[in-house]
């Protein structure tokens, strides 16, 4: 919610917020913004009375300004919604979903994006992440429209419901045409009921991804391959299987560096390192160059080697709700061979967004990331 008021700010609205106690580090986010949170709850934070209300999906009936919105008639959605509805539209939305690992994985996807853009500036990316990016030093960014050019918008799909007059995860607002799946597991259990639960809202997902689109889904996960099992879109695996056309192989530790080589197709496609690097973590390094290579009209279906992944200074993962992250574990590509970029001829993503609430006062309920 916190990067949804700075993404609307910039926009040219005017913001304010409400929260019970708001904590690091959105709240010093929205404090760097300069953009008002009031604490806690009342209906005198809804005076004077806004143009819409964005309710957070942390907010119940019983809330008082919530009560307030209700008894008045205040124009109310959700953040999905204005997502959907202000920054989605005319972009091509990339989607990065799953139980774990999305913080992670949106992360160095975008700072691919944000590599290859300093020689393809269309592809410089506009993402909203769960927490803070540590390379950008922020959770969100909202690029410039290029006249005639779809620029992509990563998005970190949260499988949480979306309101408390939506009950559906949020990432169907999102209607991704390209993907990445990580993991599936029970999680969320004051919202699902059982694994069955989970996997259906991610078969939901899969099922809104295009035919033209791309689904990339981690192979070592039975239940992955069941929520995959039915897309209309071309879905490629990636991780440890001989079998998956993302095949990471050669992994070895070396001092604080793990360093591996990625097969596409069998064949060789780049080399990378990080430090630190476990199993999970290098596998997720290589679901974003998977998916920052997702062929689409720019570059006809043949995106070519790709020599090392971009991930020069790449932070693996970031600051997340109350937490401040680690110190930089940088990913990089090693420094031998031809350095092109993993997503250097990737897709012609796609820009122009609707603008709503007419440029005046927008009351989010809840100061709350995710």
């Amino acid at each position: 919610m916190a990067s949804l008021a700075g993404m609307l700010q910039a926009r040219g609205h005017r913001i304010t917020g409400s929260d019970a106690a708001a904590y690091p580090p959105m709240s010093d986010v929205l404090a760097g913004l300069g953009i008002p949170l009031m604490q806690p709850y009342a209906e005198a934070n809804l005076d004077p009375r806004p143009d819409l209300v964005i309710v957070g999906n942390a907010i119940s009936r019983g809330n008082v300004e919530l009560e307030f919105v209700l008894d008045t008639r205040i124009p109310f959605t959700s953040m999905a919604a204005v997502l959907h509805d202000e920054f989605l539209a005319g972009r091509e939305s990339l989607v990065v979903a799953g139980t774990h690992g999305k913080t992670t994985t949106t992360s160095m996807l975008a700072w691919i994006y944000e590599v290859v853009s300093r020689t393809r500036p269309e592809l410089a990316p506009s993402f909203l992440i769960g927490g803070v990016a540590e390379n950008f030093g922020t959770s969100f960014m909202v690029r410039p429209e290029i006249d005639g050019v779809r620029q992509p918008f990563l998005l970190e799909g949260d499988e949480y419901d979306t309101a408390f007059f939506d009950k559906g995860p949020k990432f169907l607002h999102y209607f991704p045409d390209a993907a990445i799946l990580t993991h599936v597991e029970f999680d969320h259990a004051d919202i699902y009921v059982d694994l069955a639960a989970v996997k259906t809202a991610f078969r939901r997902l899969v099922n809104l991804i295009p035919r033209r689109g791309r689904l990339v889904a981690y192979d070592g996960s039975e239940n992955v391959s069941e929520c995959v099992a039915r897309a209309f879109c071309t879905v490629e695996r990636y991780g440890f299987r001989a079998e998956s056309h993302w095949r990471l192989t050669d992994l070895r530790h070396e001092g604080t560096e793990s360093r591996w080589t990625l097969l596409r197709g069998g064949t060789v496609f780049c080399r990378a390192a990080a430090a630190d690097g476990g199993r999970a973590q290098c596998a997720e390094c290589d679901g974003c160059g998977s998916s920052g290579c997702w062929t689409g009209r720019s570059c006809g279906g043949d995106c070519g080697g790709a020599g090392d992944l971009p991930l020069g200074e790449a932070t693996a993962g970031g600051a997340r709700r109350g937490e401040r992250g680690d110190d930089h574990r940088g990913l990089r590509a090693p420094s031998d061979g031809d350095p092109r970029d993993a997503a250097g001829a990737a897709h012609g993503l796609s820009g122009a967004a609707v603008v709503g609430c007419a440029g005046a006062a927008v009351e989010y309920a809840a100061a709350q990331c995710f």
